[in-house]
C-alpha cells in the first residue's frame, strides 16, 4: 500500500510496525515479522500469537489442563482472574523466539531468560518447534523475516 502524505512525499506502508515512521504511531519498533504461523494439530486450549510489535517472536498461553512443553520450556495451566483475564505473573504464558544456527540446530530462548534477545535473521528463516501437551505431540512452525526496512 502506498500513501501520499500532505507534504507530497510517498511512503510505503510496511508489515513491520517499526518501519512505518509517523508522529502518530508509537510503541512498536519491530522491523521483522512472524508469518505463516501454524500449529499441528490444532489445539483449542493453546493460544499462540505472533508478536510483530517488537521482534520478540511468538507468545504462547496455555489454557489446557495439562502442562505444555515447547523447546524445553514448561508452561503450566494459565490462571485467570475474576475478569477472565490471564494473570500477568503466570507461568502459563511465555514469549519465545528460536534461532536456527548455521549447523541447522534450533536454539529456543524465552522472556524468562535474563539474557533474552530476539533472533534477527539476515534472510527469512523457517522455524519449527516440537512440543507436547500431556501425551500429545505438537509442532509449531513459522517464518521469521529479515528486516523489512
Amino acid at each position: 500500500m502506498t500513501i501520499i502524505t500532505i507534504s507530497g512525499c510517498i511512503n510505503e506502508i510496511s508489515e513491520a510496525p517499526g518501519c512505518n515512521h509517523s508522529p502518530f504511531l508509537g510503541g512498536c519498533f519491530g522491523t521483522r515479522i512472524i508469518k505463516n504461523l501454524t500449529v499441528e494439530p490444532e489445539v483449542s486450549c493453546l493460544k499462540i500469537e505472533a508478536n510483530n510489535c517488537n521482534d520478540d517472536g511468538i507468545r504462547i498461553v496455555n489454557y489446557c489442563m495439562e502442562p505444555v512443553i515447547v523447546g524445553g520450556i514448561v508452561l503450566e495451566k494459565s490462571q485467570l482472574n475474576e475478569y477472565n483475564r490471564t494473570v500477568a505473573s503466570d507461568n502459563g504464558i511465555v514469549e519465545i523466539d528460536a534461532e536456527r544456527t548455521s549447523s541447522g540446530e534450533i536454539i529456543v530462548r524465552s522472556d524468562r531468560d535474563s539474557d533474552f534477545k530476539p533472533y534477527e535473521p539476515e534472510f527469512d528463516a523457517l522455524i519449527t518447534l516440537n512440543g507436547t501437551i500431556g501425551n500429545t505431540s505438537i509442532e509449531i512452525s513459522y517464518v521469521k523475516t529479515k528486516s523489512l526496512c
